[in-house]
C-alpha cells in the first residue's frame, strides 16, 4: 500500500473517531438550562394608526431565558421562556407622539440536530408585549419563529446566536397590526 493511501486511511479513521466522539457529546444537550442574552431589535410597532408604519430599532438590549431540552433519537427537542427588553421606540409622523414596545415575553418550542459540540435548531412559539403611546397602553400578542445555533464550550456552559422574527397584533383594533420585528441575539447558557 502506498504512503498516500495510508495517510488517507489514517485521516478517514481519525475523522470517523472524531465524529463518533462528537456524537457521544451531543447527548449533553438534554437537561435544564438558563442564561443571558444581548439582542438587536429592528422592525415596526404593531401600531399603524392613521396608516403610518412606525419603523424602529435598538441595539444592545439585555434579556434572560430558561428552558429544558430532551434527546429524542437523533434530534433534540426543547421548550424555552425568554424575557427581554425591546428598546423599540418611534416618533409618529403625524402628531409627534412617541410609541414604544414594552418588554418581550417569548415562549418557544424547538427541534434541533446535534453536530458534535454544536446544536443547530429551529423554533416557533408565541410572543407578548405592550405598545405604549398616545397616552395609552395596549396589549400586543403574536407569534415568533426563527433559527439558532449553540456551541458547548464546557460541560456546563454554551454560547450561541439566534435570529427570531416576531409578528404582532395589538388590542387597539383591526388596524393595529404589524409586519413585525426581527431580533438577532448572542446568548450564554448554563446547563444543570
Amino acid at each position: 500500500m502506498s504512503i498516500k493511501k495510508e495517510i488517507t486511511k489514517g485521516a478517514l479513521s481519525l475523522a470517523a473517531l472524531a465524529v463518533g466522539t462528537d456524537a457521544a457529546l451531543a447527548q449533553d444537550w438534554a437537561g435544564n438550562y438558563a442564561g443571558l442574552s444581548l439582542t438587536s431589535n429592528n422592525g415596526a410597532t404593531p401600531a399603524h394608526f392613521d396608516g403610518d408604519d412606525y419603523k424602529l430599532g435598538k441595539n444592545g438590549v439585555a434579556g434572560a431565558f430558561v428552558g429544558k431540552r430532551w434527546d429524542v433519537g437523533s434530534a433534540v427537542m426543547g421548550a424555552e421562556l425568554d424575557i427581554s427588553g425591546s428598546g423599540l421606540q418611534a416618533d409618529l409622523l403625524n402628531n409627534g407622539d412617541t410609541y414604544s414596545m414594552g418588554t418581550f415575553v417569548d415562549s418557544k418550542v424547538s427541534v434541533g440536530v446535534p453536530l458534535g459540540k454544536a446544536l443547530l435548531y429551529g423554533f416557533a412559539g408565541l410572543s407578548a408585549s405592550t405598545v405604549n403611546g398616545d397616552g395609552e397602553k395596549y396589549s400586543a400578542w403574536g407569534t415568533n419563529m426563527g433559527v439558532g445555533v449553540d456551541y458547548m464550550v464546557t460541560d456546563k456552559m454554551s454560547v450561541g446566536a439566534e435570529v427570531m422574527r416576531r409578528s404582532f397584533k395589538n388590542s387597539y383594533g383591526s388596524n393595529g397590526s404589524s409586519d413585525g420585528s426581527t431580533a438577532v441575539s448572542v446568548r450564554v447558557a448554563f446547563h444543570f
